[in-house]
């Protein structure tokens, strides 16, 4: 959802910068993307706290850790909407986001290539 209303956001940017639309449509867009990212991020950081034994199994997941990776990819796609109204916050997100990025695509990356795993017709 945040991947999304961030993507509408940098694309309304874009249009205005071509067209000469409003620029707020754009920003606000912007804005409500990291608004919804907040209460989400809120909502995930709880199920960490609170069921950690979920998130667990969810990071070890095959297809799960799709969900552990939306979230600093979130943050990144955020970092773009706001690089030219915000720039620092644009920073902020990026150097959170990134390094959140590379622990999940390395854990990704160790378990395909260390552990071996069955389909379950085998």
């Amino acid at each position: 959802m945040v991947m999304g209303l961030g993507g509408l956001s940098i694309a309304w940017q874009r249009a205005q910068a071509l067209t000469g639309l409003s620029e707020h449509a754009g920003y606000a867009a912007a804005w409500f993307a990291l608004a919804v990212f907040v209460v989400l991020l809120t909502g995930y950081l709880r199920k960490i706290l609170f069921n950690r034994e979920h998130f667990i199994a969810e990071f070890h997941h095959p297809t799960q850790i799709a969900f552990v990776g939306a979230v600093p990819i979130s943050m990144e796609v955020l970092a773009v909407a706001f690089v030219n109204h915000h720039p620092s916050l644009a920073e902020v997100l990026l150097l959170i986001g990134m390094p959140l990025q590379l622990l999940v695509l390395a854990s990704m990356f160790r378990r395909w290539l260390l552990e071996r795993r069955s389909l379950p017709n085998q």
